[in-house]
């Protein structure tokens, strides 16, 4: 007499619950890669804006931009009672309090302003125990 198989087996139960766990493990990792670029742009989109900023600040007192000259190495300026030097104060203060290990600097050369921020950004390379150093660069004529 045949017998006739009814249900499921375990061994099929076994390997849909496999299949189901890999699918919902490579969701996750999707998740977190989707997060990590998420977060790296957002970091490039503050930098691009603060990037403006500075140059908004420099077209704002145009007599005084040559002021506004600041190596990304240098130390933050000192206050004293010129614009300029409140808005690189002012500039300096916003990268530091947004972008990770940020700094920032200014170069002018024959009314072309070239303004370069740089920040640590760790979340591109997860094998990666250091931070990798991002440069953003905004070139304009003021």
């Amino acid at each position: 007499m045949r017998s006739v198989q009814k249900g499921f087996s375990l061994i099929e139960v076994m390997i849909a619950v496999l299949v189901l766990s890999g699918a919902m493990m490579a969701m996750a990792y999707l998740q977190v890669l989707g997060l990590r670029n998420a977060n790296s742009a957002y970091m490039r989109s503050q930098a691009t804006m603060l990037a403006y900023d500075i140059v908004d600040r420099m077209r704002a007192n145009r007599a005084g931009a040559p002021n506004y000259a600041l190596l990304i190495s240098a130390a933050t300026p000192v206050a004293d009672t010129t614009v300029a030097t409140a808005d690189k104060i002012d500039w300096r203060n916003s990268i530091a309090d947004t972008l990770p290990n940020g700094a920032g600097g200014v170069e002018i050369n024959a009314g072309v302003a070239a303004v370069t921020i740089t920040w640590y950004d760790n979340s591109q390379d997860a094998t990666n125990a250091q931070p990798q150093t991002q440069t953003y660069t905004y070139s304009t004529r003021l």
